[in-house]
């Protein structure tokens, strides 16, 4: 089990922080950090959050390594990859098209 001093400061700032960052998963760790901060139970964590053991150990695993400021670098990571176009060949009638899916809009083009 992997064991934390919560701060009263470090709560505080997952409580703040934890509804206010624009990517799920980076709400979702600070959601589980904030109930571990409370004295969850992981049992419990993992319940209510709908993550498995070895998330919520990885979670955990972040904060313990570099506090919040790592938490905020890897969600930064994680909206940067998520930006990245997605593209799929789809087949149509004779033509093959190249569906380019973003986050926000969706744009076809011809290949």
């Amino acid at each position: 089990m992997i064991r934390i001093a919560f701060t009263r400061e470090g709560i505080d700032a997952l409580e703040r922080e934890r509804y206010n960052h624009r990517n799920p998963k980076a709400q979702r760790r600070r959601e589980v950090l904030y109930l571990k901060g409370l004295g969850q139970p992981n049992n419990q964590i993992k319940e209510s959050c709908g993550i498995s053991g070895p998330t919520l150990a990885g979670y955990l695993k972040l904060y313990r390594d570099g506090g919040i400021e790592t938490l905020k670098e890897c969600a930064m990571r994680a909206v940067a990859v998520s930006r990245r176009p997605t593209y799929e060949r789809l087949k149509v009638g004779s033509k093959t098209i190249l569906h380019t899916r973003l986050p926000r809009h969706r744009k076809k083009l011809n290949v």
